[in-house]
């Protein structure tokens, strides 16, 4: 089991989807999920939606309400899908790493779920658990039970062999370590070099950011196939 600590005092804690417009509903289904699972932790619930027009905004807030929720609607930070930075890659694909820019910086600990993933499982002691003073918590990636697969991951992105790779799906932030090191800027940039050199997209340029910086956590806030 992964190491809880107790919370600091007046910690805030956030949770995020990120979603186009055809995710949207599937991303709301994610936030209500985290709610439904949490017994203790109170959490801030927001949705970077993007390109959301007047109708799915209404939904959404008709979606909150039915469900007695109260979900933040941040602004689309992302570059226009035209931009070079993209190559191939859709705003929604790469929308966490642009979550810096809209994201309230006085959030602790920011929990980042897929909008196609949902929470089966009381979540308190993933926003509690202990990080070992790194900035990010997650999961090994399915790769890491191939060697080969992974080793040539690591050597074509640049990071070191041997070493571990998370999966970017279920991701715990300790949200001021990161701005303020600016590691999510990092991640951005380093793909805004190269997009077409990497294959998990945002997923490898987190890794490449956070190297040496993250905290393996319970495999079960993370399942993968």
């Amino acid at each position: 089991m992964t190491p809880v600590v107790p919370p600091k005092d007046a910690a805030i804690y956030g949770a995020i989807a990120c979603a186009d417009a055809n995710m949207l509903p599937a991303a709301c289904c994610a936030l209500l999920s985290i709610r439904n699972n949490l017994r203790a932790v109170k959490v801030r619930l927001l949705l970077l939606a993007l390109g959301a027009q007047e109708k799915e905004i209404r939904d959404i807030e008709a979606f909150a309400s039915r469900h007695s929720l109260e979900i933040e609607i941040l602004p689309d930070p992302t570059p226009k899908t035209d931009e070079p930075a993209f190559g191939r890659w859709s705003r929604a694909t790469l929308a966490r790493l642009y979550m810096d820019l809209v994201v309230p910086p006085e959030i602790d600990r920011l929990l980042y779920i897929d909008a196609d993933a949902v929470a089966v499982a009381p979540l308190d002691a993933l926003f509690q658990a202990d990080l070992a003073g790194k900035a990010l918590g997650g999961v090994d990636d399915y790769l890491m039970a191939f060697p080969e697969k992974i080793g040539r991951r690591q050597q074509r992105i640049g990071l070191q062999t041997g070493g571990r790779y998370f999966n970017a799906g279920v991701l715990l932030f300790d949200w001021q370590k990161s701005l303020e090191s600016g590691l999510i800027r990092k991640a951005r940039e380093t793909f805004e070099r190269e997009p077409a050199r990497f294959e998990a997209h945002d997923q490898d340029v987190l890794n490449i950011a956070y190297e040496g910086n993250w905290q393996p956590v319970d495999p079960r806030f993370n399942a993968q196939t």
